[in-house]
């Protein structure tokens, strides 16, 4: 699944959640964890249990922010995982072993409730500085993880810094590498979705994509459509993984491992790379 747009929808807002399939974005995050109340939790699930079938029946996916206090995971994943959930947001994972006990809850109830085993794919939070030293292991700690995300604000109060795009390049890149590693999807923006300023955005998504983020998570409809474009590979970027997979292939045909476009040697990584690309674009478009 490729999700470049990732919109949270505060789970107890009838008029955002009514509203949410309408928005464009490729997944829509219902939230239960910090856009609602403690005393509104319940109201919460309540609302997306009667709006689930609505909800399922329109585009984008379906995925659902927890919280992290374990009792109240615990309610939410009951009322939750159901058929139509694509993904489970899991907010301040602390450790490989916290993740498989989220994970084993929803097997159970996947099975209780005759759903396909491992269909709801997960998505550790990293917010601490502990969890983020743990990034790869918490990435494998399960199958059902499909991606990982940096919750920039919650590590920048725990490491008293200021959430900066300075000061949290390097937790973003230990993201991306953990989640390379691990072979899932890399989610994220070089700045915080917490800024609601969409002018520019298209470009910050063209920057964080080129610096291996797959799709990021925003507050406001507005930053839909700018991510949607910034992180696609536009025209430009399509016809040239052509041209070098049609040069490679000719160098190919005559013995040859690398060929020239211009000025620069191309190879089997620029092949990949640009493999990358096509598929992406083929992905997103029959979606």
């Amino acid at each position: 699944m490729i999700w470049r747009s990732l919109l949270y929808v505060p789970a107890n807002v009838p008029a955002f959640v009514h509203k949410a399939q309408s928005r464009g974005a490729d997944a829509l995050i219902l939230d239960l964890e910090d856009s609602v109340a403690d005393n509104a939790k319940q109201a919460a699930r309540k609302m997306l249990s009667e709006n689930w079938e609505a909800l399922r029946s329109g585009p984008s996916d379906l995925i659902v922010r927890i919280n992290a206090p374990l009792r109240d995971a615990v309610r939410d994943l009951e009322a939750v995982v159901r058929p139509g959930l694509v993904g489970i947001y899991l907010p301040k994972i602390t450790s490989p072993d916290h993740l498989r006990i989220l994970a084993a809850l929803v097997s159970e109830l996947e099975a209780e409730r005759d759903m396909p085993a491992g269909g709801i794919g997960l998505v550790p939070m990293i917010e601490t500085p502990s969890a983020l030293e743990q990034a790869f292991p918490i990435a494998t700690a399960s199958p059902q993880v499909v991606a990982i995300t940096l919750g920039g604000e919650d590590l920048a109060t725990a490491c008293h810094m200021t959430p900066t795009p300075e000061a949290l390049f390097a937790p973003r890149q230990r993201i991306v590498l953990a989640a390379r590693a691990a072979g899932i999807s890399p989610l994220g923006l070089l700045d915080s979705p917490a800024n609601l300023d969409s002018s520019g955005l298209a470009e910050l998504a063209v920057r964080s994509r080129q610096f291996g983020f797959d799709g990021a998570a925003v507050i406001h409809p507005a930053a839909i459509d700018p991510l949607n474009t910034g992180f696609l590979p536009d025209d430009a970027e399509i016809a040239e993984a052509r041209r070098i997979v049609e040069a490679l292939d000719n160098a190919n045909s005559q013995g040859r491992a690398s060929a020239r476009i211009g000025t620069r040697m191309i190879d089997l990584a620029m092949r990949r790379r640009a493999e990358a690309i096509i598929e992406r674009v083929r992905t997103i478009r029959e979606k």
